[in-house]
């Protein structure tokens, strides 16, 4: 929210990436679109326990066009 603010961005306007469960429920209590990220499965959180609104395995798929 704090990052939405100094931005002056609406939270409709904004995406959150992350790949930890502390970084999803962030995004999600922000009401922000989130996206899960597991491309290093041996790292990273293997389930959320905020499901995210994307959920992506590999770096090619976060391709912003």
């Amino acid at each position: 929210m704090k990052a939405l603010s100094l931005l002056k961005v609406e939270s409709s306007e904004a995406i959150f990436v992350g790949d930890s469960d502390a970084d999803i429920i962030a995004g999600v209590q922000a009401n922000v679109f989130t996206i899960g990220v597991q491309w290093l499965p041996e790292y990273q959180t293997a389930t959320f326990s905020e499901q995210p609104n994307l959920l992506i395995s590999s770096v090619t798929e976060l391709r912003i066009t």
